[in-house]
C-alpha cells in the first residue's frame, strides 16, 4: 500500500469523509492582482497579457499562494492542489502565444508543488498535496472545442507530470474532465512518467458536469465514466466537479457514481455545508471539496459537517457476462456490410442488430487498418451512449488494439494474448 493509501484510507477510519480544498485559482482572482504583479520580475515582452494567468504566480507571487493554502489546510482540508491548472504548454499558449518557454512552465509546475508542500509544513497537519491537471481548452473528440491530436496532448501532459514529480508530487487530480479520451491522456502520461521516473504515481480522476442529462460532457454516462478511470490500478477515487454539479443535482449523480466503483466528490458556506451533509449522511461520499468559488469559509463549515461519522467502503464492482457477437462468419446476429458504406453507416447497422439483444458486451474483431480504428472509435462511444454496453476488442495487432486503447472515448475490454501485458498496462 502506497503512502497516498494508507493516508486516503486511514482518513476515511477515523473521519467521515476526506475534505478537499475549494478554488483556489478563484481566491487569487479575488486579491485583484494588477499585470505588474503577475509579472513580477519575469522578463515578459510587454504585448503578452498576464493577468489572469494564476499559474504564473507560483513564480511571482509565491507567498500569496502558499497563504491560500495555508488558509484551506487551516479550515480543515485534508488533501490541497497544486496552483497548477493551467500549467500546460496547450493554456499557457493562451497568454505567451504559440511558442511558449516549456523552461517557464516547467519551472511553474516544480515550484508550485514546493510551495505546496511547505505550507502542509507549517500547518503541521497530516494532509496530502495532489498536482493538478487540468483538462486544457483544447479536446480530442469534442467538436465545439480547439483540436488536439492525441498524440500531442499525451506529449503535453507527460511534460507537466515529470515537472510536478521533479517538484516531489506523487499523487495527481485529473480534474474537470470534459473529454474522456484528454483524462486517457492524461492517464497514460502519469504511467510513462512512472515508469521514467522509477517512481510509484497514483491519481483522482474527476469529471466536469455537461448538463442534467446524467452524461459528461463527451457523452459518456456516469457509470461509464467511474467504471472505466476505478479499473485503473494506480486511481484512487473518481468524481465530479465544476460545471453544472450545484449540491441538489450532484446529488442525484453521486449516488450513480457510488454504485458503480468505490469513492468519489463534488453557497454561502452554511448552505454548502448543510448540502454537503446531506451526502455524508447518507454515505453516497468518501471524498467532498469545493470548486471555483469555494473559499476557505465554505470548507471550514463543511469540515464541521464531515468528522465524526463513521463509514463503509465501497464494494467491487461486478461484471456481468452477456455476450452478444456481431459478425459476417454465420454467427446471429449478422449484418453484410457494403464497401461504401462510411464509418458512420456500419456503425448504425452494427447498433441496429444489437440493439434490443440486452447484450452487456460488444465484441469486435478488427485490423489495424485506419478505417477499422475509425469505426471501432465510433463504435465504443456508441456502444457506451445508445446501448450501455461495454466494447471488447479482438485482434492479434499490439499496434492496432493499443491505438484503439488510446483514442477510445469509453472503457474498452481486450483479449491479452502473450505479449500484450506491458503494453496494456498503460490503459488499464
Amino acid at each position: 500500500m502506497s503512502t497516498a493509501e494508507r493516508f486516503i484510507h486511514g482518513k476515511l477510519l477515523e473521519k467521515a469523509v476526506i475534505v478537499l480544498d475549494g478554488g483556489l485559482g478563484t481566491e487569487l482572482r479575488k486579491a485583484h492582482l494588477t499585470e505588474a504583479d503577475y509579472r513580477g520580475a519575469l522578463d515578459i515582452p510587454a504585448a503578452q497579457a498576464q493577468q489572469g494567468n494564476c499559474a504564473l504566480l507560483s513564480l511571482t507571487q509565491r507567498a500569496l499562494v502558499q497563504t491560500l493554502h495555508e488558509r484551506f489546510l487551516e479550515a480543515g482540508a485534508d488533501i490541497i492542489q497544486t496552483n497548477t491548472f493551467c500549467a500546460n504548454v496547450v493554456d499557457q499558449n493562451r497568454f505567451y502565444g504559440i511558442g511558449v518557454d516549456s523552461k517557464l512552465v516547467a519551472e511553474m509546475n516544480r515550484q508550485s508543488v514546493r510551495i505546496a508542500l511547505d505550507a502542509v509544513a507549517r500547518s503541521g497537519r497530516n494532509a496530502l498535496v495532489c498536482g493538478s491537471v487540468g483538462p486544457t481548452h483544447a479536446a480530442v473528440t469534442i467538436e465545439t472545442f480547439e483540436h488536439i491530436h492525441f498524440e500531442e496532448l499525451f506529449g503535453v501532459y507527460c511534460d507537466q507530470i515529470r515537472a510536478l514529480v521533479e517538484g516531489g508530487c506523487r499523487v495527481f487530480l485529473v480534474e474537470s474532465v470534459m473529454d474522456w479520451v484528454n483524462a486517457r491522456a492524461a492517464m497514460a502520461a502519469i504511467h510513462q512518467i512512472a515508469a521514467v521516473c522509477n517512481v510509484q504515481l497514483q491519481a483522482i480522476v474527476s469529471a466536469g458536469v455537461g448538463a442534467k442529462d446524467g452524461r459528461i460532457m463527451s457523452g459518456q454516462s456516469w457509470e461509464e465514466f467511474a467504471r472505466a478511470f476505478a479499473a485503473y490500478p494506480n486511481v484512487l477515487a473518481v468524481g465530479q466537479n465544476c460545471g453544472d454539479c450545484a449540491p441538489d443535482f450532484s446529488s442525484s449523480t453521486v449516488g450513480r457514481i457510488r454504485d458503480s466503483t468505490d469513492a468519489c466528490y463534488s453557497l454561502t458556506p452554511e448552505t454548502f455545508a448543510a448540502e454537503m451533509a446531506r451526502f455524508v449522511g447518507s454515505e453516497m461520499v468518501d471524498m467532498v471539496g469545493g470548486c471555483c468559488g469555494i473559499t476557505p469559509m465554505h470548507i471550514r463549515a463543511m469540515a464541521s459537517q464531515c468528522n465524526g461519522e463513521s463509514r463503509t467502503l465501497g464494494s467491487a464492482l461486478r461484471v456481468r457476462e452477456k455476450v452478444c457477437t456481431v459478425s459476417g462468419h454465420g454467427a446471429l446476429p449478422s449484418i453484410v456490410i457494403s464497401s461504401t458504406w462510411s464509418t458512420d453507416d456500419i456503425a448504425s447497422a452494427i447498433m441496429a442488430a444489437v440493439s434490443g439483444t440486452g447484450s452487456a458486451v460488444l465484441r469486435v474483431q478488427f485490423s489495424s487498418s485506419g478505417q477499422s480504428l475509425r469505426l471501432l472509435c465510433a463504435l465504443a462511444k456508441r456502444a457506451v451512449i445508445e446501448l450501455s454496453c461495454t466494447l471488447v476488442v479482438d485482434s492479434a495487432d499490439t499496434s492496432g488494439i493499443e491505438l484503439l486503447l488510446e483514442r477510445a472515448p469509453c472503457m474498452c475490454l481486450t483479449n491479452v494474448q502473450a505479449g500484450f501485458g506491458p503494453m496494456v498496462q498503460g490503459y488499464i
